[in-house]
This record gives structure tokens, C-alpha cells and sequence, in this order.
């Protein structure tokens, strides 16, 4: 009798016993959710509008790139201000096709510069003649070189136009609109794009071997040395003392080996951003 006795007691104490086992679980868990809360901060996660998914937020390395800015001096040459634009190809052609502006831009040079370009790619009657054609005996490492020289063009190109966004025009004087640039492509040379047009040159003419693709290589580097004068004129009026300031530290057209690596530290930041956020 005593044994059924202490056995009801146990079966009717169970049910308060596991009462309070569940609460002591339910208050360690609130302790524990509270303590994540006071770590993580409330913008670390954020609920999407029409789902109950979690969509983590992160920082991608083209968001650190545009933090240190890329523009010196404004248009009006307020310092720290950034044009950060695209390029707006409509703009461009309106640029190019303003013809109510004729004689003031110094079209001439680039009209040549196209002009050497084209018979760059396509050179006149008997400049296809190679090396080998006028008994001098070609060297292994021109082609190694020229390659070379091509990509390092292409970077230039690419960059250059990429850093430059609205400000870009193919003539000397730059655009009412336009941002002094120094950073990018434009830590590399003053004028990126004229130096990667003349290394494209160089180095077409060094993997095909062609004498005449190194006389118009020649003269497409003394057309934009000229081009790059009269354009620093336009910029040193337009910018005052930061072109001034830019001019010391920069070189015009031949880079050195650390623009050269500021050139592909931008270039491939820029492109590990891309590949972040796509």
C-alpha cells in the first residue's frame, strides 16, 4: 500500500515537474538570442519585402574602390568633387557631330590621328613589305614585345575611358563639363589613351614586321605628343593650380613602373567589383 501510495504521488508530481524543466529551456534560449542580438548589429540582416528569406548584406571591394574617389577638381575646380558618370555615348556623338563648333576644339588633330590609325591598320600600297622582304633578319623577342605592348594598350584604352566617363572627348579642348581626373589610368600617364594608342602602334608594327607600321607608329607619337601639349594648355587654364600640382607628379605620355602598376591595380580591382556584385 505504501509502495502505490509513493507511486501516485510521483505520476501526479511529473506534469509540474516538466513544466518547469520546458520554462528553465525556454528562458535559456531567450538569454541566448538576446546576447546574438547586443553582438550582431540590426542592419547585418534584413528581411526581402515579399519573402521570409534573409538576405545578408555585405561590402564588395568596388564599394572600398569608389570610397577613395577618383576626381581632385570639378569642372568649376572645387576640390574632393567626384563626376562618377558613365559614359553617355548619345552625348558623345552630339559632341562629335556639333558642327556649330567647328575651329574651336582644334579638330585637326584628331581628323589626323584617325587618319594614321586607319593606315595603321590598313597601310598603303607596298606597306605590307616586312622585315624579312628587305633582307634584314627578324628578331625572335619582336613579337613577345609587340603582344606585350598590345595588352598593355588595351588596359590603357579600356581604363582610361572607363576613369574618364563624360569628360571624354576626342578633341584637344576638353568639354565645358568636364572633371579633372588623376586617379586610375590616370595615375599612369597624364594622357593614358594617347600612350595606349602609341604602344598599340609600336606593337602591331613589332609582330607584323612592318617598316611602314613603325614610320606611321612614329608619326602617330609625335601627332599626340603635339595633341597632348595643346590639350595641357586648355587644362592648365581650365584647373589652375591642381593640374599644376597633377603635371609634377605624373608623367605626360611614357609611364614608369608604378604607374604602370596603378594602371592594373585599378584595372583588376575594378573587374574583381564587377565580378562581386554580378
Amino acid at each position: 500500500m505504501t509502495f502505490a501510495l509513493a507511486s501516485a504521488a510521483r505520476v501526479g508530481a511529473a506534469p509540474a515537474l516538466a513544466h518547469r524543466v520546458a520554462r528553465a529551456k525556454g528562458s535559456a534560449r531567450a538569454a541566448r538570442v538576446s546576447r546574438c542580438r547586443s553582438v550582431v548589429p540590426k542592419g547585418a540582416f534584413r528581411p526581402f519585402p515579399s519573402s521570409g528569406l534573409v538576405e545578408r548584406v555585405s561590402i564588395s571591394r568596388a564599394a572600398r574602390g569608389a570610397a577613395r574617389g577618383r576626381v581632385i577638381a570639378s569642372a568649376d575646380g572645387d576640390d574632393g568633387s567626384s563626376s562618377g558618370d558613365a559614359l553617355d555615348v548619345g552625348a558623345l556623338v552630339k559632341e562629335l557631330t556639333d558642327f556649330s563648333k567647328i575651329g574651336q576644339r582644334d579638330e585637326a588633330y584628331f581628323v589626323g590621328q584617325m587618319v594614321l590609325l586607319f593606315c595603321i591598320a590598313f597601310p598603303p600600297a607596298g606597306g605590307d613589305v616586312t622585315k624579312a622582304d628587305l633582307g634584314l633578319e627578324p628578331s625572335w623577342s619582336d613579337p613577345v614585345i609587340g603582344l606585350s605592348l598590345l595588352l598593355l594598350c588595351s588596359v590603357m584604352l579600356k581604363q582610361g575611358v572607363s576613369d574618364l566617363g563624360n569628360s571624354l572627348t576626342p578633341f584637344p579642348k576638353p568639354r565645358d563639363d568636364a572633371a579633372l581626373v588623376t586617379a586610375g589610368a590616370y595615375q599612369c600617364t597624364r594622357h593614358p589613351m594617347y600612350s595606349g594608342l602609341i604602344f598599340g602602334a609600336c606593337g602591331a608594327a613589332l609582330v607584323t614586321g612592318s617598316p611602314a607600321r613603325t614610320l606611321l607608329a612614329g608619326a602617330l607619337a609625335a601627332l599626340l605628343y603635339f595633341k597632348s601639349g595643346k590639350e595641357e594648355a586648355y587644362l592648365e587654364q581650365k584647373h589652375g593650380e591642381a593640374y599644376a600640382e597633377y603635371q609634377k607628379k605624373v608623367p605626360r605620355l611614357v609611364p614608369n613602373v608604378a604607374g604602370i602598376g596603378a594602371l592594373f591595380e585599378a584595372a583588376f580591382d575594378k573587374q574583381a567589383g564587377e565580378d562581386e556584385s554580378g
